[in-house]
């Protein structure tokens, strides 16, 4: 039975991560997702429009075991419970950039280990949003699989002084550049000053 949970659990973290927008219920013991293209047509759905995409029902209450911040950018969820609605979320992307990074120290898979090198820097492209809802931050990015492809990795923050210090637990001597790779030479602390112009012009 536990196995069977976990699979299923297993399966809900999937779905809702490939959904571009989806109400999920939780009721009588049971999720029930109703999948959705977007945000405009859930709320074309909410209106009564017949354009859900897709609904799945699983057997399971994984409300506090699901991690929203992997859904996709812009994606708007919203959780309900018998009904009735509890909270939303929507990770909205304001930045995009790269970190730099080397792998004498905080080595993040046997992987890269094979590639340590002293002097040679790593890179990840990286996204950073903002929940509409609850002013979360969020740090989206990929790294490689062992078994080839990609695993994303995804990384919550209440404000940039704890993203500074998520980033160098994960990236050894990090430097933060945009993508036409200009240093970003203040770090973090560039977004404390000007943050709030990115944000406005996405949230």
């Amino acid at each position: 039975m536990e196995n069977n949970e976990t699979d299923h659990k297993k399966l809900l973290q999937s779905r809702i991560e490939e959904l571009g927008s989806a109400i999920i219920n939780i009721f009588d013991g049971k999720t029930y997702v109703e999948g959705f293209n977007g945000e405009e047509m859930l709320c074309l759905w909410n209106k009564g429009v017949n354009c859900r995409q897709s609904q799945g029902l699983y057997y399971i209450e994984a409300e506090d075991e699901l991690d929203y911040s992997r859904s996709k950018d812009n994606a708007l969820i919203i959780l309900k419970r018998d009904n009735l609605e509890k909270c939303r979320f929507q990770f909205v992307p304001f930045f995009k950039g790269i970190v730099k990074y080397n792998l004498i120290e905080n080595l993040n898979s046997r992987l890269e280990q094979k590639f340590k090198s002293n002097n040679k820097y790593y890179t990840r492209l990286f996204t950073m949003r903002k929940c509409k809802y609850t002013n979360q931050y969020n740090v989206v990015y990929f790294e490689d699989a062992e078994e080839g492809g990609k695993n994303k990795i995804s990384m919550i923050f209440k404000d940039f002084k704890e993203a500074d210090i998520l980033f160098k637990r994960t990236f050894n001597n990090y430097k933060l550049y945009s993508l036409d790779n200009k240093r970003i030479s203040e770090g973090f602390e560039y977004f404390k000053k000007y943050g709030a112009l990115y944000e406005d012009q996405h949230l």
